[in-house]
Parts: C-alpha cells; sequence; structure tokens
C-alpha cells in the first residue's frame, strides 16, 4: 500500500495521507450487506465487497460479528428454555 504525500500542509511540513483511511459504516449498511452475502446464491466475500466499496476484510469481519450475536442469542435462549423444563 502506497501513501501519497498531502500538499496541503499549511505549515510546510510532510504530512502523509493514507487512501485506504478507515471508514465509519452505519449499522442498517451493515446488516444490509451481511444479509446481502447469506441471501444471494453462489455469492462470495469478494464480489459482495466489490459491489458495496468495502473491503473483503471489512465484509468478512462483518459477517463473522454476524454469526458470534447469532449464537449467542442461541445460546441465551436455549439457556432459557432449558430452565423452564421440568423433567
Amino acid at each position: 500500500m502506497s501513501d501519497t504525500l498531502n500538499p496541503r500542509n499549511v505549515l510546510g511540513e510532510a504530512r502523509w495521507s493514507n487512501p485506504m483511511a478507515r471508514r465509519n459504516y452505519p449499522d442498517e449498511f451493515k446488516r444490509d450487506a451481511v444479509a446481502l452475502y447469506r441471501d444471494t446464491e453462489g455469492a462470495t466475500i469478494t464480489v459482495v465487497a466489490a459491489e458495496l466499496d468495502v473491503s473483503e476484510a471489512t465484509l468478512s469481519a462483518w459477517c463473522k460479528t454476524g454469526l458470534s450475536t447469532e449464537r449467542d442469542i442461541l445460546r441465551s435462549a436455549a439457556k432459557y428454555f432449558a430452565g423452564e423444563t421440568n423433567w
């Protein structure tokens, strides 16, 4: 990854700006991106990420976060219902 010199520094100091600067995405966008990936048959992280103009690593992280959230919800539900049964 190459950095580019930022000529706008008024003090004359060399400043480097990263063209791949971190972007913040709304939660709704993240959820929709994960849903698009999961609901599209034959979709790949690479293709969906390119279509949404996000990095593959970013989309992959969102998908993993979604999976762990789902697992946590299911785990909590299982514990709740297991506690309700009287065998």
